[in-house]
């Protein structure tokens, strides 16, 4: 098994853990607040494998969606797995205009990596609010998602930031790796 199976596979597994865990919290310990990885998962698979990150992040959303009581299935998919599609948003965009470069410029700048998971973050909003339109035509719902998610967002570029600055980080484009020849 390559390299990037093998990372889709345990981030994946860790998204679904972790997201399963943070649902199971708030619903039925009654913790009144979430505290996601898959945004932190997702970035750094991003930044490790390009649109491909999108993989574990995509999967974070089956424990949300069979756990969640307040939504019709059909609203649950919109709105925890649909609505995910839109974070790829930034590193697409990244892979399409910056073609040849490898992510690590963005791995080695503070302000580039802030600005990548900012964009992230703003795009994966995006998305969570057309589907409160879609699901129940609340346009105001978008400011609810910043308050909600801002503890997450701060702790995600905290963390992101300090793996960053590893000397063997996971947080490193391991396409650019493959490109220099090295064996991953």
């Amino acid at each position: 098994m390559d390299l990037k199976k093998a990372d889709l596979i345990i981030f994946s597994f860790l998204s679904i853990l972790f997201e399963f865990l943070s649902s199971y919290f708030f619903n039925f310990l009654n913790s009144g607040f979430i505290l996601s990885f898959s945004l932190l998962i997702f970035l750094i698979m991003a930044l490790r494998w390009g649109i491909m990150g999108i993989v574990p992040f995509l999967l974070s959303a089956l424990p949300l969606i069979a756990m969640e009581k307040s939504m019709e299935l059909w609203q649950s998919i919109l709105y925890y797995l649909v609505a995910n599609v839109f974070a790829v948003i930034p590193i697409g965009c990244y892979t399409l205009f910056c073609k040849g470069k490898s992510r690590n410029v963005m791995i080695q700048s503070p302000v580039y990596l802030i600005l990548f998971s900012l964009a992230t973050f703003l795009s994966l909003a995006i998305g969570k609010w057309i589907a409160c339109i879609i699901i129940n035509q609340d346009v105001a719902s978008i400011g609810g998602y910043f308050i909600s998610m801002i503890f997450t967002y701060i702790l995600t570029i905290l963390v992101l930031y300090a793996l960053s600055r590893l000397k063997n980080s996971i947080v490193a484009d391991m396409d650019s790796y493959r490109n220099d020849g090295e064996e991953v």
